[in-house]
């Protein structure tokens, strides 16, 4: 379970790694890039509560479900735990722990705002987001190795298992040029 060293990689790499992986089971892929991992602590976007009461950096590593209003109703970060034990994807309408700090006032397009993309890109993506039962927005990097490839493996067995190809919009996020504070 080692990590990879971490380096900025562009999209052709991030391409690359994604087919060479046979991870070809999402709608969209984008690159965080430019940004500070600061952005992910911001109150439109922190996931991990616990974490963002301490004013500690929150984890590249996450997934969020959104219902079809844009409502977050489910998330993991690295830093809860190993996903095997607290797998969010083992139920069909994903399997909630009570105990995790998720920050439940997460809207689905506030995600969008992270992204140097089109308006015109954001208002497609947000229309296809309400029309599927779930939008799945992953973060994920190469450095993180088995972290990352973990998260791919349950929602690639949760998508297939439950027959949700066609009901669930997944957008990949990737880290890997987050600037560190």
């Amino acid at each position: 379970m080692n990590t990879k060293e971490i380096a900025n990689k562009n999209e052709c790499e991030i391409a690359q790694y994604l087919e060479s992986n046979k991870i070809d089971f999402y709608d969209y892929s984008f690159v965080l890039s430019g940004i500070s991992i600061d952005s992910l602590s911001d109150e439109n976007h922190v996931l991990d509560l616990w974490k963002y009461e301490r004013n500690t950096e929150q984890s590249t590593i996450q997934i969020r479900v959104y219902n079809s209003s844009g409502n977050l109703i489910n998330g993991y970060t690295q830093c809860y735990g190993n996903l095997n034990s607290i797998n969010i994807l083992s139920e069909k309408n994903t399997k909630m722990f009570q105990r995790l700090p998720n920050n439940y006032s997460l809207l689905f397009e506030n995600e969008l705002s992270l992204l140097n993309i089109q308006e015109k890109v954001k208002d497609e993506i947000k229309l296809k987001s309400s029309r599927k039962t779930f939008t799945v927005v992953i973060y994920w990097n190469i450095w993180s190795n088995y972290f990352s490839k973990i998260i791919f493996q349950k929602l690639k067995k949760y998508l297939k298992k439950y027959e949700m190809q066609d009901d669930v919009l997944v957008i990949l996020i990737n880290t890997d040029n987050v600037q560190k504070k």
